[in-house]
């Protein structure tokens, strides 16, 4: 468990001038910002466009700038999120509805052998399995429906994984960064969703992780933003996220650097 402690308001513009370099020339409109946006958010977020390397003892570094250039960063991220977030409804909602029709017709065509069928209405069930109205192998379109991005996943893998890939083939079919990989893929689609909808934005999305200094779960999750980003393009969104990848891609090298040094010493 973390040992840092709450800061009041006040505390938390001190912390940012003592330990992020962070000028604040009026501490009572830097402190409403922090009350809105909420500090972690704000700090994780724009620290990936102002850290400038790492201190011996793992701390990020920051060139002395202007509080409002870490707002207007934050802003600039919240603006492509959100325009992710209204590309991910779309996404979602048709691959939902896929799902629901390509299931519905593989149970209602009445070829599965009893296990694969009971088997089935066990991962279609989900953890909701004494839930007032558990799934009974009826009405399969109406009970996808209401099945949250997660949920989806879980079938899918299932589906993928036990025989029935061409059920998952034709769910995806037109996605194209779907079709190679679609596992791999839907996970990080779901990790994608999570993270946004739930105000971790998408600076934050591209940079941590288990694997957050290595490139080439970066790119995975690049390639990602670009698919969903492109399903629906806005051409006043993309410089800004143009600027997110680059901006992520050095706070990776320097995490790439820093963990390459501590390697190094250890030999």
């Amino acid at each position: 468990m973390s040992d840092k402690l709450f800061l009041t308001l006040e505390n938390q513009c001190t912390n940012l001038k003592n330990n992020k370099s962070i000028v604040i020339s009026d501490a009572e409109k830097a402190e409403n910002i922090l009350l809105e946006t909420n500090y972690f958010n704000l700090i994780s977020c724009s620290k990936v466009k102002f850290a400038k390397g790492l201190s011996v003892n793992g701390d990020h570094i920051y060139a002395e700038s202007p509080f409002e250039e870490w707002v207007s960063y934050f802003d600039k991220d919240c603006k492509v999120s959100e325009y992710l977030m209204q590309n991910m409804i779309r996404l979602e909602r048709s691959l939902n509805s896929r799902l629901a029709y390509y299931l519905s017709e593989l149970i209602e065509s009445e070829i599965l052998l009893e296990d694969e069928f009971e088997n089935l209405k066990r991962v279609i069930q989900g953890e909701n399995s004494f839930t007032r109205n558990p799934y009974n192998g009826k009405l399969t379109w109406i009970f996808i429906s209401k099945k949250t991005f997660g949920e989806l996943r879980h079938i899918l893998k299932y589906l993928f994984k036990n025989g029935y890939r061409d059920v998952v083939f034709k769910v995806v079919d037109g996605y194209s960064f779907l079709e190679n990989h679609p596992l791999k893929r839907i996970d990080e689609l779901v990790n994608l969703r999570n993270s946004i909808f739930h105000f971790r934005l998408l600076s934050i999305y591209l940079v941590h992780g288990k694997f957050s200094c290595n490139f080439s779960q970066y790119n995975l999750r690049k390639k990602i933003v670009e698919e969903v980003f492109f399903q629906n393009p806005c051409v006043n969104t993309k410089p800004l996220m143009i600027e997110i990848f680059n901006s992520a891609k050095v706070f990776i090298g320097i995490k790439k650097t820093a963990e390459l040094h501590r390697l190094k010493l250890i030999k």
